[in-house]
């Protein structure tokens, strides 16, 4: 992609040496957009299906658990279509020439959707600890449980 499509570099340089790179540039960065967001979504939703599976959580904790993978996927939807139609129509955010054309702020956009993909990533962080440190097992094995659940959630 840095040989085709000129990513890593400014965009400035890019239109300076090649306009037609920057145009498949942002193509390219559209598409990226699209994969970030669903790579960011897949993983905690296969964290909470694993604990809905290995703790076989009954009552309050099932319910949360399956509350928070509800709310990660209409988080992980709504970026994605959110992306999709950032700008009207789509061809306005690689050939700003469009007429009528026009986008969302997608830099306000970009650090709007980091609250609340850290909003949820902090209960799923939290949601086994009080499970694990139920388990019967020696105080140091609970902690070094812990720690796993702690280390791999980050």
């Amino acid at each position: 992609m840095v040989k085709s499509c000129g990513v890593g570099y400014h965009a400035n340089q890019l239109d300076a040496l090649d306009p037609e790179v920057l145009v498949l540039w942002a193509k390219v960065l559209f598409a990226f957009e699209i994969v970030y967001f669903v790579s960011m979504t897949l993983p905690k939703m296969a964290i909470l299906f694993l604990y809905l599976r290995v703790f076989g959580w009954q009552g309050r904790m099932r319910i949360m658990t399956q509350v928070l993978l509800g709310l990660v996927v209409a988080s992980g939807v709504a970026n994605v279509v959110t992306t999709c139609f950032m700008c009207q129509p789509l061809t306005y955010w690689w050939d700003g020439s469009v007429e009528g054309g026009h986008c969302i702020d997608v830099q306000a956009f970009f650090h709007a959707q980091c609250v609340p993909g850290f909003a949820l990533d902090l209960p799923i962080m939290v949601l086994p600890l009080q499970t694990i440190w139920r388990l019967k097992l020696p105080a140091a094995k609970r902690v070094a449980l812990l720690f796993v659940f702690l280390v791999a959630s980050l």
